[in-house]
């Protein structure tokens, strides 16, 4: 989750912008933590903007990103709960001369499919158990464009 001046949204990976737009069907948002996490709201793709970069296939080392635009009563509500990333704070703070005096901690993070639960009905509630990968590593081979972790 991103703002930038006026504007809130979801920042992305293109193809998975891409992805969403194709189910044609609403898009929960949830909160993860360490417990049960409950729905934040309903993104209805065919109600909002995304702007993608590049174009599909999307080969390895392109463009692959993209920014979908919160309605701001979606976007209000979200932020109730949870901070948002300030691009405008981001790109204001001065670039160091040298990288590798800066302290790091990257991580990968992901839902996995192969671990997602079966979806349960009961008193009007629907559950679904989703699991996934935190992988904290360092960044190594990094390029403009791609990293390994």
């Amino acid at each position: 989750m991103v703002t930038q001046d006026e504007l809130t949204g979801i920042l992305t990976c293109a193809h998975v912008a891409t992805y969403l737009r194709e189910l044609k069907q609403p898009v929960g948002l949830i909160r993860l933590n360490q417990g049960p996490a409950a729905q934040l709201g309903i993104l209805n793709m065919n109600q909002v903007n995304s702007h993608v970069a590049g174009e599909e296939p999307w080969p390895a080392g392109s463009e692959d990103i993209a920014f979908i635009h919160l309605p701001p009563h979606l976007a209000g509500n979200i932020k109730k709960d949870c901070a948002f990333f300030d691009i405008n704070k981001n790109f204001a703070k001065p670039q160091p001369d040298d990288w590798s005096l800066l302290i790091q901690c990257h991580s990968v993070f992901g839902l996995v499919e192969d671990f997602t639960g079966a979806t349960t009905r009961q008193d009007r509630r629907v559950t679904t158990l989703l699991k996934g990968v935190l992988t904290p590593g360092v960044l190594r081979d990094i390029s403009p464009l791609n990293a390994t972790l």
